[in-house]
């Protein structure tokens, strides 16, 4: 990961927890993909992809979460759940976070997309 993805993704960690959010895990990778950010809040269990780009418009939310890359973060959030018998029966959810300017414009997507393949 390059210096501006791992300034986004601390950006997006002091977010969430200054909002309430306890992160679980950070960069969780296996076979199937990657998850940014995995967070706890109450009974739900967040997976967050980050994005950190210069400039943000609707085509770049389109871009940025194609079926592939919904596929591959769905997948990897069923396997860390599998890895993770406690938090099975936490809600589910998927957010997207979108960082632009200088870290200091963050716009937080809750329930991007759902977790049906």
């Amino acid at each position: 990961m390059n210096r501006k993805g791992r300034e986004g993704e601390a950006a997006a960690v002091k977010y969430l927890e200054r909002n309430g959010y306890k992160v679980v895990e950070r960069n969780f990778h296996c076979r199937r993909g990657e998850v940014d950010i995995i967070v706890r809040k109450n009974e739900e269990l967040v997976f967050v992809e980050v994005k950190n780009w210069d400039a943000l418009t609707i085509d770049s939310i389109e871009h940025s979460l194609n079926s592939l890359k919904k596929q591959r973060i769905i997948g990897t959030a069923n396997y860390f759940i599998h890895c993770h018998p406690e938090l099975k029966e936490s809600r589910i959810r998927f957010d997207l976070i979108f960082i632009h300017g200088e870290l200091s414009e963050i716009d937080h997507i809750e329930n991007a997309f759902n977790g049906v393949n």
